[in-house]
């Protein structure tokens, strides 16, 4: 059985990032597929997994302002070619949850919350300060 594992982003160490080492650990040939990775915030253990990034690898200023580019994940993950896998084993509070599969695969989430940004958009978007253009663009992004 082929397995892919699919995680928002790998930019900070928390709780879910300690859950991909859990998924390495169990199945350690899956390649991890997420939208960045930022190996100095992980610990060195990351650094041996076959972590596979998206185009947004390639955004300048990532390390500040990862949160300036929330119109981009959902294109991101679902840019993943995953039609190989037979299961596809997603780590998400956002986008990975998206990942899009072979008609005939599996996907199983492991789903942390909802998405804050859907559901109380907001006072989402007042807290993280998005300028009017984002305000106004962003609604017709994200998909409920």
């Amino acid at each position: 059985m082929r397995i892919a594992i699919v995680h928002d982003y790998l930019n900070q160490y928390g709780g879910a990032e300690r859950v991909i080492e859990v998924f390495n650990e169990l199945f350690p040939n899956a390649p991890i597929f997420t939208s960045i990775y930022n190996e100095e915030k992980l610990p060195a253990i990351f650094r041996q997994m076959n972590i596979k990034t998206s185009f947004m690898q390639r955004f300048p200023f990532l390390d500040r302002h990862f949160k300036k580019y929330l119109l981009f994940y959902p294109k991101a993950i679902e840019s993943f070619d995953l039609s190989d896998y037979d299961l596809v084993l997603s780590s998400s509070s956002a986008f990975a949850k998206g990942a899009i599969k072979d008609k005939d695969a599996c996907h199983i989430c492991y789903c942390y919350t909802p998405m804050r940004f859907v559901w109380d958009y907001i006072r989402y978007v007042e807290k993280e300060n998005f300028g009017k253009l984002t305000q106004k663009i962003l609604p017709l992004v994200i998909k409920k």
